[in-house]
């Protein structure tokens, strides 16, 4: 029965209190929709460099960018570039990879045909003359290895040549029904051939572009991954792989390897710039620095403001009703019973701006560049904060309640 006057109580102390209720219930509704876009800026400003750190994890640290310093629009240069790398490769971990797609012939059938003919978009069937396309991934063993891809049976994914000349493949777990390890292809435009050596186990992930501050991670469960052959780019095809192209070392090596190299590029007369992936992390940083700074003050003091005027507009509420709290106490509700009334009504007050601005975010914000994993986890993140914010300060008018006596309530009196 109590539980049903508590409700009641809550309900008739709101209606009564209607003008405080609209005008903290407002206040709240904004508060969380700037809150969540401004803490969305600071994860947005974020994002990119923690999705890198965790596909690489702390492989990362042995991981250096090699820059290419020049720019021209004749491809000879480029493929001196590639003749370059093509020596350093013998003696240096060197490792890029090129984000592309394929067209199979040979290994077609008509199940992995009905999968790939229900992905293609139109715009994919027109740019290559109505065949149906592969996502593929070429890709050096180091990078996998950076990036622990695996395949099925928790293997790390190791490409290579086969005596016959066909590249291994590993084929993402969408395919895995309608394609079976030791089945073959030829790209229909280079007519390299290609064999199926692996299966990738669930959720690995690859760099959807190139690696930096606008990278997008992406599963490679619909995606083929082969490695690299450096000999096969010719033309201005040499420059698709240029800014995707980085050096592993060990910590007691990188200082005289780093300086080896540049010098040789200076021989040759290649210009590269190697930087190590902390140095670059640290350039991300910089250049984002005053983003980061404004968008996480902006939503720091954002917070505060919201949740202080909420916590006054709470507080004020009962605080001046003193003689309905000693009429609660006069018919034989407990400081137990109090207190639930009190916390009852401020998660009423907070509940229904959760919505509204739940709905919002669901409407208007899921475009905003985040996955939407991320938009439901910083909403989260907002309304724990607010709903914490009110039960402390239920537990505060509650106290500050119960050090007068109920007599002096019930007589409405207070301070």
């Amino acid at each position: 029965m109590k539980l049903a006057n508590r409700i009641y109580f809550s309900i008739m102390h709101l209606y009564n209190k209607r003008k405080l209720f609209v005008i903290s219930s407002l206040i709240m509704l904004i508060g969380i929709i700037v809150c969540f876009k401004t803490l969305s800026v600071y994860y947005i400003a974020n994002y990119n460099l923690l999705q890198l750190r965790q596909l690489f994890g702390d492989r990362r640290e042995a991981l250096y960018k090699i820059n290419c310093g020049y720019v021209s629009t004749e491809y000879e240069y480029y493929e001196e570039y590639r003749d370059f790398l093509l020596e350093m490769r013998e003696d240096y971990n060197i490792n890029l990879f090129q984000n592309t797609s394929i067209y199979p012939r040979e290994i077609m059938n008509r199940e992995l045909e009905e999968l790939l003919r229900r992905d293609a978009t139109d715009a994919d069937m027109q740019n290559y003359g109505g065949h149906i396309p592969i996502p593929f991934l070429k890709i050096d063993n180091g990078l996998l290895y950076s990036a622990d891809i695996r395949d099925a049976d928790g293997n790390i994914v190791e490409l290579g040549t086969r005596e016959d000349g066909s590249l291994e493949v590993a084929i993402g777990p969408y395919y895995k029904d309608v394609v079976q390890i030791g089945d073959t292809f030829e790209d229909w435009y280079s007519g390299q051939r290609y064999v199926v050596a692996y299966i990738l186990s669930e959720e690995q992930r690859w760099v959807s572009g190139t690696i930096s501050d606008k990278s997008e991670i992406t599963l490679l469960n619909r995606y083929f991954v082969a490695p690299v052959d450096l000999q096969n780019y010719t033309d201005y095809s040499t420059a698709t792989y240029i800014n995707d192209v980085y050096l592993r070392l060990d910590e007691g090596e990188a200082a005289w390897q780093i300086n080896a190299i540049e010098e040789c590029a200076a021989e040759e007369g290649i210009y590269i710039d190697i930087m190590s992936y902390a140095e670059y992390e640290r350039s991300l940083k910089e250049n984002n620095k005053m983003l980061y700074f404004f968008s996480l003050m902006l939503a720091v003091l954002m917070l505060i403001t919201v949740l202080v005027v909420s916590v006054i507009f709470s507080v004020i509420t009962w605080l001046l009703d003193y003689h309905d709290i000693g009429i609660l106490y006069a018919n034989g509700f407990l400081q137990k019973d109090l207190f639930l009334i009190i916390l009852q009504e401020n998660m009423l007050r907070v509940f229904l701006p959760i919505l509204i601005s739940y709905a919002y975010i669901c409407l208007f914000e899921t475009g905003n560049g985040l996955a939407s994993i991320y938009i439901h986890k910083i909403f989260l993140i907002v309304v724990a904060i607010y709903i914490i914010t009110m039960g402390i300060c239920s537990v505060g008018s509650y106290c500050f309640i119960n050090r007068y006596a109920p007599v002096r309530l019930l007589k409405g009196e207070g301070m």
